[in-house]
């Protein structure tokens, strides 16, 4: 599964794997284009459930991932 962070390879270009998801989703969006949730509704949720905001759970991702 392909993060949320878009990583550049070393020329500085996106992967063909990053490119290909990229155009997936996109695909997807174009063709079910009232199934995307609003970032603020995600953005919502994610603090019900957590209770955190939204960037820390983001900061806290990061420092795990090393």
């Amino acid at each position: 599964m392909m993060k949320n962070r878009i990583e550049l390879n070393p020329q500085g270009e996106l992967s063909d794997e990053i490119k290909s998801e990229l155009d997936k989703r996109y695909q997807d969006y174009i063709d079910n284009p009232d199934s995307v949730i609003p970032l603020e509704d995600v953005k919502n949720e994610l603090m019900k459930k957590y209770g955190i905001p939204l960037y820390m759970i983001q900061k806290h991702q990061e420092k795990t991932s090393c």
